[in-house]
């Protein structure tokens, strides 16, 4: 990047100039979104102690001049992944919550594009002290949009997989996101403990390394996916494993801490959750 840019946490006043970036990333939101948007900036730029240790706000200024050129903004992630979070087990949710980030938007001002910016905004969302308590940081675009061409191919999710999370013990490999149309998502690495697991008899690619804990944790909250009255159509022990109803996907689940037996399997119905960074580079 040029070195009369240079990259700092959001301040009062740079609130205005962030915001209005940041709607061009966003130009078919409604005002009441938009609205809200800014209450959260001028909170954090404020120093409120309960979203700073949470969420990121970033900015790129033009040594210069002063003029705010770039904006980006990250934390936990969107509306898309709270029927996940309902479905997964208590002593995952929390997990989830603490180590896995989003980044919302990335913007750039139009006679500042090309330069730079926006790629270093992402790396030193990666590098901020908030980002230090995530183990993987998300986004996603779509393929269609002008900008496509910004993000790393190296952090690409395969096109036409569902982004998919396992547990460090390899015991659970549950779809988290369903990635249809023009919508792609990237990934990005903060922790050593993450990795990437490829098999190559179904070309399937998933994260290890995000949630940690006994497997009898796990089994323990298990238990709670399966709702009362509903079709248990799950493999037993001994029978071959059969494809998932539509709409519905199959964890294999471990036996509890001390006992003997196949590990049991059990399903979990996902809803498809719709949620985007829109770009302005």
């Amino acid at each position: 990047m040029d070195e009369r840019y240079r990259i700092h946490d959001l301040t009062p006043s740079d609130v205005d100039a962030a915001e209005a970036l940041l709607q061009l990333a966003a130009e078919k939101q409604p005002a009441g979104v938009r609205a809200a948007k800014k209450m959260l900036l001028e909170l954090m730029a404020a120093g409120n102690s309960v979203l700073n240790d949470c969420r990121l706000a970033l900015v790129a200024e033009d040594a210069t001049t002063g003029q705010i050129v770039g904006a980006t903004t990250a934390g936990i992630t969107g509306l898309w992944s709270h029927p996940v979070l309902n479905r997964l087990p208590d002593a995952y949710r929390p997990q989830w919550l603490e180590r896995i980030g989003e980044l919302h938007e990335v913007a750039v001002h139009p006679e500042h594009r090309r330069r730079g910016i926006g790629t270093q905004l992402l790396q030193h969302a990666c590098a901020h002290r908030v980002a230090h308590r995530w183990r993987l940081l998300l986004w996603s675009f779509h393929a269609d949009s002008p900008d496509a061409a910004f993000h790393p191919a190296p952090a690409m999710w395969p096109v036409g997989q569902e982004f998919r999370l396992s547990e460090l013990y390899g015991q659970i490999a549950m779809p988290v996101r369903k990635l249809t149309g023009d919508l792609r998502l990237c990934t990005a690495a903060l922790h050593p403990a993450v990795k990437y697991l490829h098999n190559p008899d179904s070309d399937q690619r998933e994260v290890t390394g995000v949630f940690t804990g006994p497997p009898g944790e796990v089994h323990d909250g298990r238990a709670a996916v399966i709702a009362a009255g509903e079709h248990d159509d799950r493999p037993r022990p001994g029978q071959r494993h059969r494809k998932p109803p539509m709409g519905q996907v199959w964890l294999a689940v471990p036996p509890p801490v001390g006992t003997a037996g196949t590990a049991m399997t059990s399903y979990l119905a996902l809803e498809n959750g719709a949620s985007e960074i829109e770009l302005a580079r």
